[in-house]
Order: C-alpha cells, then structure tokens, then sequence
C-alpha cells in the first residue's frame, strides 16, 4: 500500500490519499462515482441500501456517456435506493417516533424522475 494501488486505467485512483478523499467525499453525498476507474469508457453511480448500519446492497446505474450524465443521476439514484430501503425495511432509526405514524405512501422519487430514468435505461447506447 505504500507504493500506492494498482491501476485499472488510467483514471484508477492509485494514491491512498486520493483514495480516501474519494471514500470521504461519498460517504458525504451518499452515492460513490467510478468515473472510468475500473473500465475505460464506462461510468457508474451507485447508492446503498441501508439503514442505520452497514449498506446489504446497492442501487447503480453504468453508461458510456461520461461525467454528466453521472452527475445528473446522482440524486436520482440515492433516491431511488433510500426509497427501496423505506419500502422494504420502513424508515429506519432517525424516521421512528414514539408514537406510529401512518406511513408514507409518497414515493420518494417522483413519478417524472423515475420515467425519465427508465426512458434513458430503455433508450441508452450499450456497449
């Protein structure tokens, strides 16, 4: 680890301290970027599905279409996991009161998001 990690491409994080930068910054905005780090030309963001402990899985979406088509996606896909973890497991420590609320039945993400979304899922170039 001291001579830094090995590289996947040329945009692979190899120095530590890049490296937990990166870890810092996603934990931040609750969605990791792998910006062509593990395959040339391929972009990812990806969001976990978690509570108040570990994440037990992830929500991601890849294209071949760079930087800005992540950043847009950003949001809409660690909204899109934090509302599977709700479904699945209700709302979690920081949601429960002393005293039961009805649940939410608003989708997190709203109805427009989540079609244009699926409409770029649908209608994406894949390599």
């Amino acid at each position: 680890m001291a001579q830094g990690l090995r590289p996947r491409t040329a945009r692979t994080l190899i120095r530590p301290l890049a490296l937990r930068s990166e870890l810092a910054a996603t934990r931040e905005r609750g969605a990791a970027y792998d910006r062509e780090d593990s395959f040339r030309g391929i972009s990812c963001v990806a969001a976990p599905l978690r509570g108040a402990g570990r994440a037990v899985a992830a929500v991601s979406v890849s294209s071949c279409r760079g930087e800005r088509e992540l950043a847009r996606l950003g949001p809409v896909v660690a909204a899109c996991a934090r509302a599977v973890w709700r479904e699945l497991y209700g709302p979690g420590r920081a949601g429960r009161s002393t005293t039961a609320p009805a649940r939410d039945l608003e989708p997190a993400v709203s109805a427009q998001a989540m079609d244009n979304m699926m409409g770029w899922l649908r209608f994406s170039e894949w390599m």
